[in-house]
């Protein structure tokens, strides 16, 4: 059970505080189980999850978990390309990396669209852009609390952090 305070990943919605645990007050059903108030670190608002629920929920990773994986990004890039004719098997192979809530996916899948715009002269797909800008969100927003930065600075310190490690 998360503690008050508490930074997790939830689900596609990224980081978020443990603000409360207990019954909400805009309960007007009777509802007496236990809920998550969690407050999203990139936007205004609150999300009640009740404790009990199977949703996806972690702690945001460590400074030292977040270092390791900027030193294995040079191993990560070697990523296939994927590129399918049907674009509905497209957008299922990036949702299943999206699903799988593992940094190391997401730095795969960034690297693998950023790969693929860099082979082609043609302006990167909808669903292509649409999983990058999903992936960069979640990684950045994790990195920037892990590594005590700004988000907009995140990509600038990885690019900076692989040059020196390769």
């Amino acid at each position: 059970m998360y503690q008050i305070g508490d930074l997790i990943m939830y689900r596609k919605e990224g980081v978020c505080r443990v603000k409360a645990i207990g019954v909400p007050d805009l309960s007007s059903n009777n509802d007496e189980r236990i809920y998550y108030t969690l407050s999203p670190a990139n936007r205004d608002g609150l999300i009640y999850i009740p404790v009990d629920n199977a949703v996806f929920m972690r702690p945001v990773i460590t400074y030292g978990e977040a270092q390791a994986l900027i030193k294995q990004i040079p191993h990560i890039k070697s990523a296939v390309i994927y590129e399918p004719r049907n674009l509905k098997i497209l957008s299922d192979y990036y949702e299943a990396l999206m699903q799988t809530h593992d940094c190391a996916d997401l730095i795969r899948l960034i690297e693998s669209v950023d790969f693929k715009r860099q082979l082609s002269a043609k302006k990167l797909g909808k669903i292509d852009e649409h999983y990058l800008k999903l992936a960069e969100d979640l990684l950045y927003g994790e990195f920037a609390i892990a590594l005590g930065i700004p988000k907009g600075d995140v990509k600038n310190y990885i690019e900076e952090n692989v040059e020196s490690v390769s």
